[in-house]
């Protein structure tokens, strides 16, 4: 997108609103977009303490596993209550994707 068309879309979003305030709401939704793509293999963007804490215990298994086995892909994890947290799946794998 070049900058006259960039113009254009802000001033068209922008009718009551200064373009700052425009251009920080794209940023804000490019931000929360690309922090979701980050989080894949995660039920959601934002996990809770309980399964940030068993993801990191299933990463030390794989670590412990193997000095390449460094990626959790398929991890889910669903908050089910204060403090508490079920896990599934799970898969150990390299940086190129291969399983260990």
């Amino acid at each position: 997108m070049n900058e006259q068309t960039m113009d254009r879309v802000a001033r068209t979003l922008a009718t009551r609103k200064p373009r700052r305030v425009v251009l920080q709401a794209v940023a804000a939704a490019v931000g929360s977009g690309l922090l979701v793509h980050l989080t894949r293999g995660e039920t959601d963007a934002r996990l809770s303490r309980c399964c940030r804490r068993a993801k990191l215990q299933f990463k030390a298994t794989c670590l412990a596993s193997g000095a390449t086995c460094t990626q959790v892909t398929d991890f889910r994890c669903l908050k089910t209550g204060p403090g508490t947290c079920a896990t599934s799946g799970g898969v150990c794998t390299t940086k190129d994707g291969d399983r260990c």
